[in-house]
């Protein structure tokens, strides 16, 4: 299993320019990841911790190319990019094609070699959860990303309805996303029970360095 370590994620960040707040978020969905991972590992399951945590680190390389006009939110980040920045976008766009950075991320990674790190990548999607999970550290990546708003871990009702708002307007909702919205909180209900520990335990992560978790 080819696995690249947390400074070759950083430096794979630094290569494909991922904006300072992406990164922020990728460190949060890392930091729930692990979180989870060590406590779901402490009741008997069977997770590869470390390939859970730079999967984490790297589900969102190829977000770039979903940047509209590849011009970020100012409310959200003082990042300006540079010529350079946006040239790297340009043509990682145009290796991927029609695709949506997640699958775009699966065929960035699988080019890089590390192919069960794309794996898990490839199952981070809103959409993902009707299709299921093959292993803990999809269901954990999966539940964690939903979690993270920008740079700050919020409870999963908030996060969905904000998500909902900004990208398919309502309620109402239709039926696609009422079931895919119940399953995530089927999802939820599952790995904290597992884990043994709750919402508030999560959201607490707020206030806690990744290097301690």
């Amino acid at each position: 299993m080819n696995i690249p370590t947390v400074p070759e994620c950083y430096r794979l960040m630094s290569e494909y320019s991922l904006p300072i707040n992406i990164i922020r978020h990728s460190e949060q969905v890392a930091k729930i990841s692990v979180f989870l991972g060590k406590k779901l590992i402490e009741k008997g399951k069977e997770i590869n911790l470390e390939l859970l945590r730079v999967s984490a680190l790297l589900h969102d390389i190829a977000k770039p190319i979903d940047f509209k006009h590849f011009k970020l939110d100012p409310n959200f980040t003082s990042f300006k990019p540079s010529k350079k920045d946006v040239e790297t976008w340009k043509k990682l766009k145009d290796e991927s094609g029609d695709l949506k950075h997640e699958q775009a991320g699966v065929l960035l990674l699988q080019k890089l070699g590390y192919v069960d790190v794309a794996k898990i990548v490839g199952k981070h999607g809103y959409s993902k959860v009707i299709e299921g999970f093959d292993n803990y550290e999809e269901k954990i990546l999966y539940y964690a990303d939903k979690l993270v708003k920008h740079d700050q871990i919020r409870p999963m009702k908030e996060r969905l309805e904000e998500g909902h708002k900004r990208y398919v307007g309502g309620p109402p909702y239709s039926k696609e996303v009422e079931e895919t919205d119940k399953k995530i909180f089927e999802l939820e209900e599952e790995l904290l029970k597992k884990a043994g520990v709750s919402q508030k335990d999560i959201i607490e992560l707020n206030n806690i360095c990744i290097d301690k978790v």
